[in-house]
């Protein structure tokens, strides 16, 4: 199993965001610690993807502070990294330079290792257009890995995937994970794939956290596993708000489990 992380990485206190009068997130205040892998779900318009946008710096909450490595975060998150369910790769360029954008001329190196690591070294002088779904996907991840990034947000990577593509994509990200060791933020609306990924499971409703689980599950994780299916069955409960009789039966084996 993974060791345990050490320290507090990123704190967020009091965030609020609106959008023309329509308030996203309100006083959500969420503490992150380094090398945590955190999957946040809930229904559509819930504020999932804008926490992720508040985190890499490209939007500024209205008020509340955000606070990364001790520093307030008020610009720009250039220890973060942020992956999107379309690959957005140039289609003028190759695979390799997809990877290289922005790179400095002496990290152009990095870029045959961080492709191999997502099994694409092969297709380096490849056009995006002769590569699957799932092979963009590698690339866009090649792309964010290859600065190195002490923040990975992953903004539903993998919803346009078809399903055994989409499992393999899971085992490569967790397997990377494992290895570097960053902090994960995953925006999913699968929770089996939540369940499969994170050590922590934060459930957004009405613009705050509504549940935060801990999944102390060992890696790699079963679907089929008991315990597994109760977490699912718990979360799935609390976003589609199950009658309360039934959710506090699965809560109940859950916590037996904890």
């Amino acid at each position: 199993m993974r060791s345990k992380v050490k320290k507090d990485h990123i704190t967020l206190t009091n965030i609020n965001k609106s959008y023309k009068n329509a308030s996203v997130l309100k006083n959500l205040t969420l503490t992150i610690q380094e090398g945590e892998f955190i999957a946040i779900v809930g229904k559509s318009g819930c504020g999932k993807s804008t926490l992720l946008r508040l985190l890499s710096g490209l939007e500024k909450p209205d008020s509340g502070a955000i606070v990364m490595n001790g520093k307030t975060l008020d610009k720009l998150n250039q220890e973060s990294r942020l992956m999107f369910q379309d690959g957005r790769l140039l289609p003028w360029k190759t695979v390799g330079e997809n990877v290289e954008l922005g790179l400095l001329r002496e990290s152009r190196n990095d870029v045959i290792e961080v492709l191999r690591s997502v099994d694409l070294d092969q297709r380096i002088h490849e056009w995006p257009e002769k590569l699957s779904g799932g092979q963009k996907q590698r690339v866009a991840l090649a792309r964010a890995l290859i600065h190195k990034p002490r923040l990975l947000l992953l903004d539903e990577p993998l919803g346009a995937l078809d399903a055994l593509t989409r499992l393999d994509m899971q085992g490569l990200i967790e397997q990377i994970w494992l290895q570097k060791k960053f902090t994960a933020l995953l925006v999913t609306h699968d929770v089996e794939e939540a369940v499969s990924l994170a050590d922590r499971i934060i459930i957004l409703k009405d613009g705050n956290i509504a549940m935060d689980v801990r999944v102390p599950l060992p890696r790699p994780r079963p679907r089929s596993h008991v315990a597994f299916q109760n977490i699912v069955e718990m979360i799935l409960n609390e976003i589609l708000e199950i009658p309360k009789k039934h959710s506090q039966l699965i809560k109940k084996s859950y916590e037996s489990f904890v």
